[in-house]
């Protein structure tokens, strides 16, 4: 849930800073991970007009698309179920899945991860994000 707020709060930071000049994608591989944003940001923002200029959507949705902002959210963490897959760069399946959500930013990409887990992990591009930011 951390993981979501922080997004949702960014999201905020982002509209004050914007106004709508540009548009903003919430990319994650995980379907779970997508309703649980759009839950929580139509409970946070309703129909109000930064509803209209945000995406959430999974990777596979947003092959061919760009967006000026995306947001992505990895969605991995401690738990058993959480098992990183298609975050894993170091599968080929992950590091797809990881190259197609940071390449639908055209002006600016934020990564939302669990930083203490992925630093204390040696599975690629995410964990050397972790240790370096």
């Amino acid at each position: 849930m951390c993981e979501c707020d922080a997004i949702l709060n960014r999201v905020e930071r982002w509209w004050n800073a914007t106004q709508g000049t540009s548009r903003l994608a919430i990319l994650t591989p995980y379907n779970l991970q997508v309703k649980l944003l759009k839950d929580q940001f139509e409970a946070r923002f309703g129909e109000s007009p930064v509803s209209h200029q945000v995406e959430i959507l999974n990777t596979h949705q947003a092959q061919g698309l760009e967006w000026d902002t995306v947001f992505f959210s990895v969605a991995d963490g401690p738990l058993p179920q959480n098992n990183p897959y298609f975050t894993d760069t170091d599968l080929p399946a992950g590091l797809q899945v990881v190259n197609t959500t940071l390449s639908r930013a055209k002006k600016h990409l934020r990564i939302f991860l669990d930083q203490q887990y992925w630093g204390e992990r040696n599975i690629g591009l995410l964990s050397e994000v972790a240790r370096r930011y």
